[in-house]
């Protein structure tokens, strides 16, 4: 008897009309129809002579051919016998030793990195600095040896690029520092690769923490820590803090509530007010729309600029996806939107 399964590093989500079938391994996904997810949802020795005893012959010649498109992009395999289940990487749970995952620190000028650096916990897994203005690459150096010796591990650059710099002197300071992950250079005057994967360069300009929270395919994580976390807690909040600007403390920089000012308050402390955690676990499972989406697992959140501002379990107002069309549209031009994007202030970042 001919059977199939699933690779054991694939997962599947079901939605509205369609589902998603993800290879945590590959990062890489592709949509079904949920006619299909049907079929497969066992994910392991399925026979293909109980599926043809299902279907008229027109419905299984149709079946066959989205599992032969399947092997070729290798979600699945055919084997004659049974073979012992694998382990189903779905049900598993992710887990984080860090207090704080994330901590985006927003920065008008270097000066503020030196004022507020010395309050800084070294129990972060990743710090992402953001600077509001043009940095040279030996500002950067010193800034970056700072958190080198404060013991940090994990840091990520986003930046309006200055004009002194050059995509060597970008590389060579990626080389130089082991613990920079990623590099965006916004403001640059081509959208390019400077070093795939590591340095990316963008002529957007980099303007305002409004710009933040767009839900984008192209912003897809389908890899295993995005799916496990995105099943059990919020994909962007969860143990996130940032530091705004002016030093304010929040859950994001777009979000408006401060819990403090990082000159007279301590990141220990934010953390035991629960209203700072209330949105940690807010799952996609929980907020309308995304709930019925098959990309919620490998999708990101917004909290801060929702489609109903006075409903914290509204769709992201910056998400242009209809799981009920499988459409994706503009989300600033939609009529339905105008309300809540004049109530942010975001009638420019569209």
């Amino acid at each position: 008897m001919n059977y199939f399964s699933l690779f054991s590093s694939c997962v599947l989500t079901q939605g509205f009309r369609n589902s998603c079938l993800v290879d945590l391994e590959r990062a890489t996904y592709c949509s079904i129809p949920n006619e299909l997810y049907q079929i497969i949802k066992l994910k392991f020795n399925i026979a293909l002579d109980d599926i043809e005893q299902g279907f008229d012959k027109e419905d299984f010649q149709v079946i066959k051919e989205y599992l032969s498109f399947l092997e070729d992009k290798k979600f699945i395999y055919f084997h004659l016998e049974k073979q012992e289940l694998a382990h189903d990487i779905s049900k598993d749970q992710f887990s984080n030793c860090h207090k704080i995952e994330d901590l985006i620190f927003d920065l008008k000028s270097p000066e503020s990195f030196y004022k507020n650096i010395s309050k800084i916990s070294a129990d972060i897994e990743k710090i992402q600095l953001r600077y509001f203005c043009p940095v040279s690459i030996t500002e950067l150096e010193d800034m970056i040896e700072i958190l080198r010796l404060n013991g940090h591990t994990n840091v990520e650059v986003i930046l309006k690029h200055h004009s002194d710099n050059s995509e060597n002197g970008y590389i060579d300071l990626f080389h130089k520092y082991k613990l920079i992950s990623r590099v965006c250079v916004m403001d640059f005057f081509e959208d390019k690769f400077i070093l795939p994967n590591y340095i990316i360069a963008l002529k957007q300009p980099l303007v305002s923490h409004k710009q933040c929270g767009v839900i984008s395919e192209k912003l897809f994580y389908p890899n295993l820590r995005t799916y496990l976390s995105s099943k059990s807690c919020n994909s962007c909040l969860s143990k996130k803090v940032s530091i705004d600007v002016e030093g304010e403390i929040k859950n994001c920089p777009s979000m408006q509530e401060s819990f403090g000012n990082i000159r007279d308050t301590s990141l220990e402390g934010v953390l035991r007010q629960q209203e700072f955690l209330k949105f940690w676990n807010i799952t996609k499972d929980e907020i309308e729309v995304c709930r019925d989406c098959e990309f919620r697992y490998i999708c990101t959140d917004c909290r801060a600029y929702r489609e109903d501002p006075f409903n914290d379990y509204s769709k992201p107002l910056k998400c242009g996806y209809n799981p009920y069309t499988n459409k994706w549209e503009n989300w600033s031009e939609s009529p339905l939107k105008h309300k809540a994007i004049h109530y942010y202030g975001l009638q420019d970042f569209g």
